[in-house]
């Protein structure tokens, strides 16, 4: 079986692809935390914890990019 792939191949496109996997990750995240035995709060927190560490790696990432 073949499979073809077309990706975007304008800036506005490629910006819309990843904002669209970033909203299927988000959700993934969310659905495990969801399924964790812990209470809400601990739940909250960790969503926070993760998010502030995706922050974290991605300004590092940009600012090595940058350089």
């Amino acid at each position: 079986m073949k499979i073809r792939m077309h990706f975007p191949t304008t800036e506005e496109g490629k910006e819309a692809l990843q904002e669209k996997i970033a909203e299927v990750h988000v959700k993934m995240i969310k659905h495990y935390i969801n399924k964790l035995e812990c209470s809400p709060e601990e739940k909250v927190k960790l969503f926070y914890e993760i998010k502030e560490n995706i922050k974290v790696k991605a300004e590092g990432e940009m600012k090595a990019g940058i350089n």
